[in-house]
């Protein structure tokens, strides 16, 4: 049975001297599920997805994770819970990426803050589930973005979260490390946790999401399976005419496909 781990109810924003909005939302991220979070540019993805994280407060409504309201938790608490794992990672700090996933651990630290043998061996095991054992003495900073985005995710889950929310997270990976990672989060919500992605890859997230929530203009239009949303007539209302959708051959899941002609003029500002 699934459990309604992060919930968002009637959560709104607005960033300071904008007149953008994020309209009310609401939606729950579930154990054993991956939602992903589709839309055009500029539909409110990556705020909605904030949000849920608590990186922003809501202007009104609430978020509420495990049980209890987001802004009663402290931050160690909530990184026992939550792992988020944000667009764009930037340091300037010399560190080698087994000390960037050994930074996950801060918040199951005990005694003098010291890792210990249990520590490092579930950093070990998360540099080996996101293929990256082999860059552990190498520079974050010299690593390329595809790298950068396995790694950071191997330091969120060194948390051992039971939610897990990322915003574009195989934007800079080809296309064999994108769907190793997505098997990945597949397996991940097998053993229990509930996974919020972000992604402009509807075919990723039609084979492995479990939900979709579509999003237009800084509102939530649509959620259901792929099955669901994955139509013409569904994608147009965000994304505009000029889509087609087919089965996959193999995988019996519904795939787009630009339309002969389609100029990319539609949704121009979203």
């Amino acid at each position: 049975m699934t459990q309604e781990l992060l919930t968002l109810h009637n959560a709104t924003y607005q960033y300071p001297d904008n007149p953008w909005r994020l309209e009310p939302c609401s939606l729950a991220f579930k154990s054993g599920e991956v939602k992903a979070v589709i839309g055009p540019n500029g539909s409110g993805k990556s705020t909605l997805l904030k949000l849920a994280a608590h990186v922003i407060k809501p202007g009104s409504g609430k978020v509420v994770l495990d049980g209890r309201e987001m802004k009663s938790i402290s931050n160690r608490e909530r990184a026992r819970v939550l792992g988020y794992l944000p667009q764009h990672v930037r340091t300037h700090l010399d560190y080698t990426v087994g000390e960037v996933v050994s930074m996950g651990r801060f918040a199951r630290l005990r005694g003098a803050g010291f890792l210990d043998s249990n520590d490092l061996a579930i950093v070990e095991n998360c540099l080996e589930q996101t293929r990256t054992t082999h860059l552990k003495d190498r520079s974050f900073t010299n690593l390329s973005g595809g790298e950068r985005q396995r790694v950071v995710l191997a330091s969120v889950l060194a948390q051992e979260p039971r939610v897990l929310l990322l915003d574009e997270p195989t934007s800079a990976m080809d296309m064999h490390h994108e769907v190793s990672f997505f098997q990945l989060l597949d397996q991940l919500v097998k053993g229990g946790m509930a996974v919020g992605v972000v992604t402009h890859d509807l075919n990723i997230a039609s084979v492995f999401a479990h939900t979709l929530t579509l999003m237009r203009d800084g509102a939530i239009v649509q959620e259901g399976s792929p099955r669901r949303i994955i139509t013409p007539e569904v994608l147009s209302e965000a994304y505009g005419p000029g889509i087609e959708v087919m089965q996959h051959p193999t995988l019996d899941v519904p795939v787009v496909f630009p339309a002969p002609g389609l100029t990319g003029e539609k949704g121009e500002g979203r």
